[in-house]
């Protein structure tokens, strides 16, 4: 997902705010998006009937009783029992949702960690306008972590690679379901081939 153009004002530090707000927005609502898609693929999985499915999103799966590793644990076990995906290609996705650098460490991070507003962090975003810096705190050590151009676009693109993922599922059962019932007795196609054969 491209990032909008920003509004370029003359005072640096505050287009260097407005900017650090954009990316952090932009990059929490489309992992938000994406959980909600992981969500309701478990949900469709244990249940059949859409009312149950929502019961089972807010009693259970977007709860604090299920972390967000859980669902990655519980996804990468599903698709390859529903033949959506390979062994591999599980790995893959587990790997994209859950190992250092990847999408929920960024999650998190950006959801909790200070803006560096510091003359430093300013004057690097007047240089391309576009890179910013957060502070991560942690028990052994303080520090930046830098989000640049490069940085925002390979973080979307691989949030961007898990939705296309469950969209094509999604894509899929729709269409093993619109098959299905061009062969079912009752379809209109079906009845129009008996009328021509007797």
């Amino acid at each position: 997902m491209a990032l909008v153009t920003k509004t370029v004002y003359s005072e640096p530090g505050y287009d260097y705010r407005q900017w650090a707000i954009h990316v952090r927005g932009t990059i929490i609502t489309e992992v938000a998006k994406m959980e909600r898609m992981i969500d309701d693929y478990i949900a469709k999985h244990f249940c059949h009937y859409r009312k149950r499915q929502i019961e089972l999103i807010e009693v259970i799966i977007s709860t604090k009783h299920l972390t967000f590793q859980s669902k990655a644990d519980i996804v990468r076990f599903i698709v390859v029992r529903r033949g959506d995906a390979t062994k591999e290609q599980a790995t893959k996705i587990h790997n994209a949702l859950l190992q250092e650098n990847k999408i929920a460490y960024h999650r998190n991070l950006l959801a909790h960690a200070e803006l560096d507003t510091s003359r430093e962090a300013v004057n690097i975003f007047k240089a391309d306008k576009q890179t910013v810096r957060f502070i991560k705190f942690s028990a052994n050590s303080t520090k930046p972590v830098v989000y640049d151009k490069k940085e925002v676009i390979r973080l979307l693109e691989l949030i961007q690679a898990v939705i296309f993922f469950f969209n094509d599922v999604k894509h899929n059962e729709y269409q093993k379901r619109l098959k299905g019932q061009r062969h079912t007795p009752l379809s209109p196609s079906a009845s129009t081939k008996r009328k021509k054969t007797s």
